[in-house]
C-alpha cells in the first residue's frame, strides 16, 4: 500500500513566522527554502509519494511541528496514466 504527503500551506496557528517555517520545513523535507516557499504559497502540492504508512505519518508529524499544514492520503489505485479518450 502506498501513501502520499500533500502540503496545504502555512499553518496560521503557528506564531514563529513564515521564514522560520520555511527554514525548518526545508530541512525536514531536504529541499531548498525558496522552493518550499513557492510550494507553500501555491497549495496543495504533493511533496512525497510512494511512502509507507509509517513513513508518511512520521514525515507529516515533523512537517506539522515545523508549522506546515499537510495531509496524508492513501493511494489505492493510480489511475492517472489511463485515459478514457482515444488518441
Amino acid at each position: 500500500m502506498s501513501y502520499k504527503l500533500i502540503l496545504k500551506g502555512y499553518d496560521e496557528a503557528n506564531t514563529k513566522g513564515t521564514y522560520y517555517i520555511e527554514v525548518d520545513g526545508a530541512e525536514i523535507l531536504e529541499i531548498d527554502r525558496k522552493e518550499l516557499k513557492t510550494i507553500l504559497e501555491n497549495p496543495p502540492h504533493i511533496i512525497r509519494e510512494e511512502l509507507t504508512q509509517d513513513e508518511a505519518e512520521k514525515l507529516a508529524a515533523a512537517v506539522k511541528t515545523a508549522g506546515i499544514k499537510c495531509e496524508v492520503e492513501h493511494v489505492q489505485f493510480d489511475l492517472s496514466k489511463f485515459s478514457l479518450v482515444e488518441e
